[in-house]
């Protein structure tokens, strides 16, 4: 709930397109995730807590994105 005050104008800053595909590092419930799964080609949403990508995972599936794959990965390793 934090970031998503602040996810649509970090979005359009990045100026994704359908021709990218997104890396995305802490992407934590998804509050960037479901916005860029819009117009990025594909997502690779990572989280170093497997709880955190469940409900990410949730989230999206409920949101009909199919253009993400999920991860457990440290950002710091």
């Amino acid at each position: 709930m934090l970031m998503q005050s602040f996810a649509d104008a970090h979005v359009n800053r990045l100026q994704v397109d359908d021709n990218m595909d997104v890396l995305e590092v802490a992407a934590g419930s998804g509050a960037l995730t479901e916005l860029l799964s819009k117009t990025a080609k594909s997502i690779l949403a990572t989280d170093f807590a497997p709880q955190m990508i469940e409900v990410l995972r949730e989230r999206m599936d409920a949101a009909g994105a199919t253009n993400i794959r999920y991860e457990v990965m440290d950002g710091q390793d």
